[in-house]
């Protein structure tokens, strides 16, 4: 918002074209809108408190800060912001540093015209966080006060050299020549310091921000990670707990069809003759024993799929897996506790 390019309109240019320099200039309006109300809003603040026109309202304020508590619902130091912002920068630079936002706009009214230009221009303060900002004026004041000390020094110098020259005393006199040489070698060795300093702020700024954008990038990759290896325990989990209900599931259902026999086999021993119980028992240990091989062999290639999955968790999650162990351990327990009860009642 700070350079807004009028690019001219072209009567012939191509749909696209046209459509694309009547968007620019909607934007370009736009900018200057925001920028007039937001100097309209702090000359209006200005206005209110210069003339106590707040009084007038007959709401009972007293202050001009119980009237932006009460009536506008801004905090009175924003509001000084604003003011201070305009009585400081005067219309043209408010408009002109409008899009920065109003505490770095605070901060640049702090200085002077020509700090606040080579600011702008040589050390980037748009692309600034408040912080750097903050850090960036700071040390110019520093240099600023380093660069006033030597002037003084060199104001010194240049007295005591006068003072010298004005003596009465047998002395050898420097000449003008030389006097004017030191001086503007002192101020040129001065302008060196602050320049460097000025660099080597500009530099620290810009390393912080690359290091800002490798944290913030850092950051997003690991939060990245979490989520793909969440995702990965989650999909192992639920493929562990569908092998586990299908293994369930077949034992129970082997336990089923058994107790099913057993029941259908007792009314038939006292009912049937003698030579088709015989055919009856002949037969049932084959029925049960192909019932019980299909449903063992379910029953292993579901436990089988649950090993896989326990080694596919132990790489990228080892705590999923020592779960999966745990739950695949008291499977096993409760496998052989059923079992137990079945020779029992048999």
């Amino acid at each position: 918002m700070e350079t807004l390019t009028l690019i001219p309109l072209q009567p012939d240019a191509p749909p696209k074209m046209r459509e694309a320099q009547e968007l620019h200039y909607a934007i370009i309006e736009g900018g200057k809108r925001v920028a007039e109300s937001l100097l309209e809003f702090a000359a209006h603040l200005k206005e209110m408190r210069d003339r106590a026109l707040y009084v007038e309202l007959g709401k009972g304020y007293g202050t001009f800060e119980q009237y932006l508590n009460a009536a506008v619902g801004l905090r009175p130091a924003q509001a000084y912001n604003y003011i201070q912002c305009l009585e400081r920068l005067g219309e043209n630079e408010f408009r002109q540093y409008s899009h920065l936002g109003i505490t770095k706009m605070h901060l640049l009214s702090e200085l002077t015209a020509p700090e606040r230009y080579e600011l702008m221009e040589s050390c980037g303060a748009e692309e600034m966080s408040v912080k750097e900002l903050k850090d960036t004026i700071a040390k110019l004041r520093t240099v600023e006060e380093q660069l006033t000390l030597w002037q003084d020094k060199a104001q010194s110098l240049e007295d005591e050299l006068a003072a010298a020259k004005g003596a009465t005393v047998q002395v050898m006199e420097p000449d003008e020549e030389t006097i004017a040489r030191a001086i503007a070698e002192k101020v040129q060795e001065l302008e060196r310091r602050k320049l460097a300093e000025i660099e080597a702020a500009k530099k620290e700024a810009k390393l912080k921000a690359e290091k800002a954008q490798k944290d913030a990038a850092a950051a997003e990759a690991k939060l990245k990670a979490q989520e793909e290896s969440a995702k990965r325990d989650e999909q192992v989990s639920n493929r562990y707990k569908e092998q586990r209900d299908a293994a369930l599931t077949a034992v129970e259902k082997l336990q089923a069809e058994i107790e099913t026999l057993k029941a259908a086999r007792q009314p038939a021993a006292s009912t049937e003759s003698p030579a088709i119980g015989e055919a009856t028992e002949q037969a049932e240990p084959s029925y049960l024993t192909n019932v019980f091989k299909q449903r063992f062999n379910a029953a292993q290639a579901a436990m089988s799929a649950m090993l896989d999955l326990i080694g596919q968790a132990k790489g990228a999650a080892p705590e999923t897996a020592e779960k999966f162990r745990a739950a695949l351990r008291k499977l096993g327990q409760i496998i052989m506790e059923r079992t137990e009860v079945e020779n029992e009642q048999a």
